[in-house]
């Protein structure tokens, strides 16, 4: 690998950890919601949420090129996921339209980080 793809590599993967955590900030007090009214729905968006962060750090250990980019791409779908169960807590009022788009906003960061690591 080219030391300046590797540099890319490295800054894209701490930008996807960076924005994923930043996501779990930003749904944290929609989960608290959930937990109580839709406890299924809470615990879709935690794992949903949590599985990006987890998914771009397991393909930091990996080796080959082909399992970091099957890793890149589990955080993906999970990433879309995410932006299904936004919508979901927008409607049933565990967060707000400012805070959902904001969330839609970083989603769409996240997604496109993951994409150029999957390259």
């Amino acid at each position: 690998m080219v030391q300046d793809e590797a540099t890319r590599a490295i800054h894209g993967r701490l930008e996807a950890c960076r924005l994923a955590v930043e996501y779990v900030a930003l749904v944290t007090p929609a989960l608290e919601v959930l937990s109580r009214e839709s406890p299924a729905q809470g615990k879709e968006l935690k794992r949903a949420s949590l599985a990006i962060h987890f998914n771009v750090a397991a393909a930091a250990g990996k080796s080959g090129a082909v399992d970091q980019s099957r890793c890149y791409a589990v955080a993906w779908g999970s990433a879309m996921d995410c932006g299904a169960i936004l919508d979901s807590c927008r409607d049933l009022g565990a967060l707000d339209e400012p805070s959902t788009t904001q969330g839609k906003a970083l989603l769409a960061r996240i997604v496109a980080t993951l994409a150029e690591l999957c390259r």
